[in-house]
C-alpha cells in the first residue's frame, strides 16, 4: 500500500498480508481513496458492496468499531509516513472517526 505525495516520492505505507483489507476509508466514509494498492504477486480479491456490508452489520455490529480503530490506525501511519513526525491524528480517537462512519450507514 503506498501514496503518492506531491514533491517527494512514492511513500511504502505497508505491506498487506493475506486476509487484510483495504479501500475502507473511502468506502466507509464516502471520501476519496488515501492510498493505491499494488499486486506483487497473484492475488484474490473480494468486493463487499455497501449493501452486504449494511447486512453484515446487522449481524456483527461490533465489527463498525473494529474497522473505525482501523481507520484511525491507517490514518496515523499514512501521516507520519508523510510528514516524518508524529501525527496530528494521535489525538484523535477511533471514536471521533466512528460517528461519521455510523452516520454513513
Amino acid at each position: 500500500m503506498s501514496i503518492n505525495v506531491p514533491g517527494k516520492n512514492q511513500i511504502q505505507l505497508r505491506t498487506l498480508q493475506s486476509g487484510d483489507y483495504f479501500g475502507e476509508m473511502s468506502f466507509m466514509t464516502g471520501g476519496p481513496r488515501l492510498a493505491t494498492v499494488t499486486a506483487t504477486a497473484e492475488m484474490r480479491v473480494f468486493e463487499v458492496t455497501g449493501d452486504s456490508f449494511r447486512e453484515i452489520l446487522e449481524h456483527q455490529p461490533s465489527l463498525l468499531k473494529q474497522v473505525s480503530e482501523d481507520i484511525h490506525r491507517r490514518l496515523v501511519e499514512k501521516e507520519e509516513a508523510v510528514e516524518g513526525t508524529r501525527s496530528q491524528h494521535l489525538g484523535q480517537t477511533s471514536s471521533d472517526i466512528l460517528i461519521p462512519i455510523s452516520e454513513f450507514f
